[in-house]
């Protein structure tokens, strides 16, 4: 048994065609189980592509004749596609979105070099807790200390954070959520600045006043 790739630089034009033994029945995919089982439209978890070596999703849709199920539909998408979303639908300038399920391994992140490391030669799913970006780092750390999927906290960098996990819903199949970071001056800094440029005001027209009011009384006097 085969595997046969052919690889487009567009649509349909071939660069390139391989032919690969199958190391693996892919029948026990879990996206594969999943069709079976739900007989519905299903997504697996990423993997690393054994073909290829990139991270992959798979989608299956099943096959069924008279009732029985004979087999999958099924298109493996890139991470890429999930971390232009989520990167082009930030909740602020400066915030941080990304998708993990609940053991805490990344699914996308707006960066796709940030959601997959390299341990050797070979690709691996980053862990919130392993994470190079310490905010994350320390969200992922409070939320275990806590309990909670909506907290704020001060990061070492000085900054409060405001962070929500929410729960991909029930109909999608998957223990997904979406973790959304945000410095708390993204929102209020702006009425930070205001309230400083008010002190400020206000402190100068008291200066003021109270010149007048010295050289007034000398005047008096």
């Amino acid at each position: 048994r085969c595997l046969h790739v052919s690889f487009f630089d567009h649509w349909p034009n071939v660069i390139d065609y391989k032919e690969i033994p199958l190391k693996e029945d892919f029948r026990t995919r879990p996206h594969y189980q999943r069709a079976r089982e739900t007989r519905q439209l299903t997504i697996g978890d990423p993997y690393i592509n054994p073909t290829t070596g990139a991270p992959i999703m798979s989608l299956a849709v099943p096959l069924v004749r008279n009732g029985e199920f004979v087999g999958i539909v099924a298109a493996n998408i890139t991470p890429n596609v999930l971390s232009q979303f989520l990167e082009a639908h930030r909740v602020s300038k400066n915030s941080l979105t990304l998708i993990a399920d609940r053991d805490g391994r990344i699914i996308a992140h707006s960066n796709p070099k940030k959601g997959v490391g390299k341990t050797g030669d070979r690709l691996e799913f980053v862990n919130l807790a392993d994470s190079d970006d310490s905010r994350i780092r320390e969200t992922f750390r409070h939320r275990v200390e806590t309990g909670q999927d909506t907290f704020r906290f001060t990061a070492s960098t000085g900054g409060e954070l405001s962070v929500s996990f929410l729960d991909f819903p029930p109909q999608f199949g998957r223990p997904w959520q979406v973790a959304v970071i945000t410095p708390t001056d993204d929102f209020v800094g702006q009425l930070k600045a205001t309230n400083q440029m008010i002190v400020v005001v206000i402190g100068c027209l008291l200066l003021l006043e109270m010149l007048l009011i010295y050289f007034m009384s000398r005047g008096l006097s």
